[in-house]
C-alpha cells in the first residue's frame, strides 16, 4: 500500500463529507470519474447493458478502515469490477509494478498506447493491466472499432469548420455574401462557445441519464413495503383457512 500520487493523474478528487455509507458517493464518483469505468474507459453512455459500480481499490475485506475512505473508492463497470477481484498490490508488487492503474493516481498514457483497436503495453505495468483487466478482448475490441468511426465523422466536420473559416467571402456572389458570412459566424460563434464549456461537454455526452438517480425511488420502496405487507396479511390469512380446512377433513 504504497503507491504515490502522480502529477500526472487525470481524474482529480471533489471535496466530499464523510460518511459511513460509501453508497453515498455515487453521485460525486460518476462526476470525478467523467461517468467513465476507472479501468476500461467505457462511458455509461457506450455500456448499453453493463452496469456501474462503486469498486473498493483496497479490498473492504482486507481493509474494513478504508470501507467508506473516498479516496479508496472508483466508479467501475460490472465487468471490470469483477475482473479485477479482490486483487490489491503489496510492497512487493509496487515494486515490481504489478499494480493496476487508477486514473486518480497515474496516467494510463505513461504504460499503454492505443494501436488501432488494441492496447499496447509500454512498460511491464501496462502488459499486467492488459491481462488482469482484459483490455483487449473482444468487447473493448468493438468498442474501440465505433469510436474510431465516429473519431473520423467528427475529423470530416471538423475539416468542414477549418474550410469553411478560412474561405474568402469573395469567391461568392454578391447576393449570397452576406448569409453565407451569418452563417459562418454563427458556426464559429458556437464552436468557441463549445471550446470554452469542454468539460461539461465531455461529461454529458458520457453520461447516461439511465444511471441517474430516482428522486422518486424512497417513495417508491415505501410505497413498495406497504403493498408487500398487505400481499403477506392475504397470503397467510388465506394459508391458514386453507389449513384448516385440510385439517378438518383429515378428522
Amino acid at each position: 500500500m504504497t503507491q504515490q500520487n502522480s502529477n500526472k493523474a487525470l481524474v482529480k478528487r471533489s471535496s466530499v463529507e464523510p460518511t459511513k455509507d460509501y453508497t453515498m458517493y455515487r453521485e460525486f464518483l460518476r462526476h470525478d470519474f467523467w461517468y467513465t469505468c476507472a479501468y476500461c474507459f467505457i462511458t455509461e453512455a457506450e455500456a448499453n447493458a453493463i452496469s456501474f459500480e462503486i469498486d473498493h481499490y483496497f479490498p473492504q475485506k482486507h481493509f474494513p478502515h478504508l470501507a467508506s475512505d473516498y479516496s479508496n473508492l472508483l466508479y467501475s463497470c460490472r465487468i471490470c469490477n469483477s475482473n479485477k477481484g479482490s486483487f490489491y498490490p503489496n510492497d512487493l508488487d509496487d515494486k515490481l509494478g504489478n499494480i493496476i492503474l487508477r486514473p486518480d493516481k497515474h496516467d494510463p498514457r505513461d504504460h499503454l498506447k492505443l494501436n488501432g483497436i488494441r492496447l499496447d503495453a509500454l512498460t511491464h505495468t501496462g502488459q499486467f493491466n492488459i491481462r488482469i483487466m482484459r483490455l483487449n478482448n473482444l468487447r473493448m475490441r468493438r468498442l474501440r472499432e465505433l469510436r474510431e468511426r465516429l473519431s473520423y465523422a467528427n475529423d470530416i466536420i471538423a475539416f468542414g469548420l477549418i474550410q469553411l473559416s478560412t474561405m474568402s467571402i469573395d469567391r461568392f456572389k454578391g447576393t449570397y455574401r452576406l448569409k453565407i458570412l451569418a452563417l459562418r459566424d454563427k458556426i464559429l460563434g458556437r464552436k468557441l462557445e463549445i471550446d470554452q464549456c469542454a468539460d461539461e461537454i465531455i461529461r454529458e455526452k458520457c453520461k447516461s441519464p439511465f444511471v441517474d438517480p430516482d428522486p422518486d425511488k424512497d417513495q417508491q420502496l415505501k410505497d413498495l413495503k406497504a403493498f408487500m405487507k398487505s400481499q403477506r396479511a392475504i397470503t397467510g390469512e388465506q394459508f391458514s383457512r386453507g389449513s384448516r380446512k385440510k385439517g378438518s377433513k383429515r378428522k
